[in-house]
């Protein structure tokens, strides 16, 4: 039932001139559609055209995410960017190489055979020519196609593939030059939007001279219940919004219902339903039934650094700098949004701090482009800030999971049924065409709505993922509820529908292995067959040292979970070790991941330690409170997540060898983590805790 999302490749054929750039001597350009959020990509990739070229990675460049030159790799996302942006420049790279060497071949009169390459050089028969890349790419007809027939192992696959690197992004980062937010172009204006106050507000009135005589230079564009303001200084711009908020007044009403109980809630909102089945149903042989519901609140991306868009429209052509996943998506959008020809828009990927998933990055993108072309030709730079972040930006969707399942005398499961209810996992500006998605263009005067999610593909709404167990059971039903009418904005958060997929269906392993009167890793690989899916299982539970029949209810215990995300990336299993009194104090977290041919080490570990950090803040900590307007959990002090002081000792080892094609591991611990943790609590309290987050007042509720 795994689905990937679509706007994940490439969209058409390529050559390699699309790809590899010889131009400089010494060094070679790479191009690439997928961009960097703090994953590492850029470096993987890197060191794949340089393995497949047989170049030195010290001689790559990187240009990524830019619509005026690189590749259109629609999204990055879904855990794919090794899996479909790399093999794509393994084939672009061992393109480029054959038909240099036939240069080579032709220039040096020298039989193809007779020729290999060392960091660009050409050797015949092992010695030095004075014939390299760079003078062959002058002639060669480097407009050629890609070969798109090469695979993975087509080819010798060597260094610096396998090896842990240092990132190629990190030095510009420490050294401040990276970030979106510290770019500052000439005669640039600092912009802020003034938000509504709440989801159904209005506005009624705005004292504009009041504001702007406040704040010399300050200036302000309205355009319905839109009100952007602009200054000469970030700390002038800061003032004109306290400002503002002190001279405008709103109209509210109350939208959203009280919610005290997610899972009651999700069931009870009108859906549109789908259901698939595999396998035969016959429970003649389940004698025991169980049955058990988890769910999981909206979650906030809360990306420590609040978004930014910069934009400059000048001459009639806009150009837009911004942290997007997907630059040719997002100026599609924006272009659909502002009745612009998409040529005349170009879209440049700067680095943020990172967001897995749709967090306000694209809005401030449009927040600026709205704001450049009011103050055309002066370029524009909106801060959002954190209560911007924490309110405006969409939620992860909550999720509920109802399953049943029956077991037989021999305690095995003989029958698998889930019900999950859920909101859309996809609302990204330019997602399909004619989706625009911005808030601020669902508040100017002629607006374009937030899209209807009834018109999004349903098998990509994201809670697909992982909603069939990966284990053998003879038949498994899986009915999902799309839930359209949500009253606040729901999209992409990191792992999308697996995390509180993964997290319902392992718990209720755990809940079905204690009926079974089974160890719980006894009773998953007892209904594994893929040795992949064992061995990770097997090693974590033995780095973890895994205590069998430990007895319940002492506050402290080990979980264990396993996931193979989407049912086509990454194998991961993780054991958590916790302490629990009136809080849930995660000790350790240790696991093990499978994910095929690993093209950096320590990228794959910085993932999976990333991944299990923060699957942990969302298990115990994160949850969008509302009142019956707004988001009330709009700092850090009501929205709180993981500091420092609550990281656990973490410990991940790779497992698997070289022989299978890679895997994403972006989003592979986001499941297990979490399901590992609520099965620790479980053991430790005597009582299991089915709804996310495990709050100190969930914990009382429970064993009260």
């Amino acid at each position: 039932m795994a689905q990937a999302a679509p706007n994940i490749g490439l969209t058409g054929p390529s050559s390699i001139r699309d790809w590899l750039d010889f131009r400089e001597a010494g060094r070679v350009r790479l191009f690439c559609g997928k961009v960097e959020i703090g994953q590492g990509i850029l470096t993987a990739l890197a060191q794949i055209a340089s393995a497949s070229l047989g170049v030195n990675v010290e001689r790559m460049s990187v240009t990524s995410g830019d619509t005026r030159i690189s590749p259109n790799e629609g999204y990055t996302g879904s855990s794919m960017s090794v899996e479909v942006s790399g093999i794509a420049i393994l084939r672009a790279a061992l393109s480029a190489r054959r038909i240099l060497l036939q240069e080579a071949a032709r220039v040096l009169n020298a039989g193809l055979d007779s020729l290999t390459v060392s960091d660009g050089a050409i050797l015949c028969d092992g010695q030095p020519t004075g014939v390299d890349y760079w003078r062959l790419a002058q002639t060669a007809d480097l407009s050629a196609a890609v070969d798109e027939t090469v695979n993975w192992f087509d080819s010798a696959i060597g260094a610096p593939i396998g090896a842990s690197i240092p990132r190629i992004d990190l030095a510009q980062k420490l050294t401040g030059g990276a970030f979106i937010h510290d770019i500052e172009l000439p005669g640039m204006l600092h912009g802020r939007v003034l938000r509504p106050p709440s989801f159904s507000a209005h506005l009624v009135s705005l004292d504009e001279a009041r504001i702007t005589g406040s704040v010399p230079g300050s200036r302000i564009f309205q355009d319905g219940n839109f009100v952007g303001i602009v200054a000469e200084t970030e700390y002038a711009a800061v003032r004109a919004l306290e400002r503002a908020r002190a001279f405008v007044e709103w109209t509210e009403e109350d939208c959203l219902p009280p919610i005290d109980n997610w899972a009651q809630y999700l069931m009870r909102q009108s859906s549109i339903d789908i259901e698939t089945e595999r396998g035969e149903r016959d429970v003649s042989g389940a004698s025991r039934k169980f049955e058990a519901t988890y769910s999981k609140p909206p979650i906030a991306h809360a990306s420590m650094a609040p978004s930014c868009g910069l934009a400059q429209f000048e001459g009639g052509k806009l150009t837009v700098w911004n942290s997007t996943q997907g630059v040719f998506n997002l100026r599609s959008a924006i272009a659909q949004a502002l009745a612009l020809n998409p040529d005349d828009v170009v879209v440049i990927h700067t680095h943020s701090a990172g967001c897995y998933g749709h967090n306000g990055a694209e809005d401030a993108a449009m927040d600026a482009a709205l704001l450049a072309r009011a103050f055309s030709p002066r370029p524009v730079r909106v801060q959002w800030t954190r209560e911007d972040e924490l309110t405006w930006a969409p939620f992860g969707t909550p999720m509920a999971v109802a399953l049943r399942a029956g077991l037989t005398e021999d305690g095995r499961i003989a029958d698998w049924s889930a019900d999950i209810w859920s909101g859309t996992h996809v609302k990204r500006p330019g997602f399909l065409p004619g989706l625009v998605d911005f808030i601020a263009m669902d508040h100017v005067e002629q607006r374009i709505p937030l899209s209807d999610p009834r018109g999004i593909p349903f098998a990509f709404v994201g809670s697909d993922r992982n909603a069939d167990p990966p284990y053998e059971i003879a038949h498994a039903r899986i009915a999902r509820h799309h839930l359209p009418d949500l009253q606040f904005r729901c999209s992409s958060l990191r792992a999308l529908g697996g995390f509180a997929n993964v997290f319902a269906t392992e718990c209720f392993m755990d809940e079905l292995a204690e009926a079974a009167g089974l160890d719980p890793v006894d009773f998953r690989l007892r209904h594994l067959t893929d040795s992949r899916a064992c061995r990770v299982i097997e090693v974590a539970a033995g780095l973890a040292q895994w205590r069998k029949q430990e007895p319940a209810g002492t506050g402290q215990a080990m979980g264990m979970a396993f996931a193979r995300y989407k049912g086509t990336a990454a194998y991961m299993a993780v054991v958590a070790d916790v302490e629990v009194d009136e809080a849930v104090r995660v000790k350790s977290l240790i696991g093990a991941v499978d994910a095929g041919l690993i093209i950096n080490p320590d990228g794959v570990l910085n993932q999976i330690e990333g991944g299990a950090v923060q699957a942990a803040s969302w298990t115990l900590m994160e949850e969008v409170l509302f009142n019956s307007r707004a988001v009330t959990s709009n700092t850090w002090a009501t929205y709180p997540i993981f500091k420092f002081t609550d990281v656990p000792r973490l410990h991940f080892e790779i497992v698997g060898g070289r022989e299978n094609d890679p895997l994403g591991v972006g989003e592979a611990a986001q499941g297990p983590t979490a399901a590992a943790i609520g099965n620790a609590v479980a053991r430790a309290l005597g009582v299991r805790i089915r709804h996310l987050p495990m709050t100190r007042e969930q914990i009382l509720r429970a064993v009260s």
